[in-house]
């Protein structure tokens, strides 16, 4: 299987404007030969039904590096990273992710 190509969305910190509020600079990081396992979705009851949360495992490439703060962009969808990063020696990176819309 060939992996896919996601890219990592990130925001930090950038100075500050002229009244003293945090500016923040964005960037995007592609990370390519990925892996994506869709998983579960479900409705969110505090909803009622409005909204459907999705979750999934990414393998990534041993040199991938996620923070807690990042969206992953996966096959057009927006994620979250759902806990944090998983190092497996040589095999790579496992993340959990969870998408809302």
């Amino acid at each position: 299987m060939i992996g896919e190509t996601v890219t990592i969305i990130r925001s930090e910190p950038d100075g500050e404007d002229s009244m003293g509020n945090p500016i923040k600079s964005t960037s995007e990081i592609d990370v390519p030969d990925c892996k994506f396992a869709p998983g579960p979705s479900a409705e969110a009851s505090a909803t009622f039904g409005a909204r459907t949360d999705s979750d999934g495992t990414l393998y990534a490439p041993n040199d991938a590096v996620f923070l807690h703060s990042d969206l992953i962009r996966i096959r057009d969808e927006l994620y979250v990273a759902d806990g944090e990063p998983q190092q497996w020696d040589d095999a790579g990176v496992v993340l959990s992710v969870k998408r809302g819309s």
